[in-house]
């Protein structure tokens, strides 16, 4: 949409549930959360999606935020259950080569040493859930290479020789890895 202010996008709305005569079929509003769909934090306010479509239908219409987000949260907060930060680990790991190529190199050897083909670490960011998996899959594809190697550096990072020297680290990984895959 041109604008993609409230009232256009409230109005482009009500023009769909109209033209299917939907209009007493509408219990919920889902979208992003976002100030224009939902008016802010407190979802205050008359500017917004949500209370246009409210009060053009003139009853209640619940407001259920972003169904991705809502996964999202669930995901995180069952994470929280694992006793090590996932994403804080994947982007640590992916932090320490990301510009350094001499420890890419060395994981390379690491690769070879071990019989196992090198491949990119790859990054997650926290706002872009749906990367962690790809990510902690990359991790898990590498972790004999990895484990390996934090855990013959020299000054590998404290909290990562921790991680690799966990026995149970890489059965906690599957388990995320089987969980994420039913959010994903």
């Amino acid at each position: 949409m041109k604008g993609e202010t409230s009232a256009e996008i409230s109005e482009e709305i009500l023009i769909t549930v109209r033209r299917h005569s939907l209009e007493d079929k509408v219990v919920a509003f889902s979208a992003d959360n976002t100030n224009t769909n939902f008016g802010g934090l407190n979802r205050a306010g008359r500017v917004n999606v949500h209370t246009k479509v409210k009060d053009s239908l003139q009853r209640e219409v619940i407001g259920l935020g972003c169904p991705a987000h809502i996964i999202h949260n669930t995901a995180r907060t069952a994470l929280d259950m694992v006793p090590f930060d996932v994403e804080y680990l994947l982007t640590k790991i992916f932090g320490y080569f990301h510009i350094f190529t001499v420890h890419v190199e060395r994981l390379k050897t690491f690769c070879d040493f071990v019989g196992q083909e090198y491949y990119n670490i790859l990054g997650h960011c926290n706002v872009r859930w749906l990367s962690m998996l790809p990510a902690l899959e990359r991790v898990l594809q590498m972790y004999a290479p990895l484990k390996s190697f934090f855990l013959s550096e020299e000054k590998s990072p404290v909290v990562l020789r921790k991680f690799f020297e966990d026995p149970f680290t890489e059965l906690w990984l599957a388990f995320v890895h089987g969980n994420l895959g039913i959010f994903n």
